[in-house]
């Protein structure tokens, strides 16, 4: 899956593989949201591609994503409940959820996604949290 296309750019056409999506830098990381119904399907990474005559948005289901988590994921989906911390609904935010929920992985994730960009490494790399 890592060799794998996953997306084309829906600016200039480039493709991708998740590996791709996760490592380059120039593949901007922009958050995380799920959609109305709380459904796992309908949860995305948004990403930008930063590339001249490019600049575009595009989202990949967190699913597609989900051979690099390296925890159990929760089966529990807390999404808008009572001890839900609402990071997943603004894709500006990029803090970690502290709960036992679907999502929380993939946000772990998400964290590790920037560490990956910020420090210019490869997914192989052991990134601290």
């Amino acid at each position: 899956m890592q060799k794998a296309i996953i997306k084309e750019c829906p600016g200039c056409g480039a493709q991708m593989s998740a590996r791709e999506i996760i490592e380059k830098p120039e593949i901007k990381l922009l958050g995380m949201s799920f959609g109305p119904d709380n459904s796992p399907e309908m949860a995305y990474y948004f990403f930008q591609h930063e590339v001249e005559n490019c600049q575009s948005s595009f989202l990949v289901p967190v699913i597609d994503m989900i051979d690099f988590i390296e925890e159990p994921i929760q089966k529990n989906i807390l999404a808008l409940s009572n001890s839900c911390e609402r990071h997943c609904v603004n894709i500006n935010d990029l803090r970690e959820c502290r709960q036992s929920c679907y999502y929380a992985s993939f946000r772990r994730f998400l964290i590790r996604m920037v560490q990956i960009k910020r420090r210019n490494l490869s997914l192989l790399d052991k990134v601290s949290t």
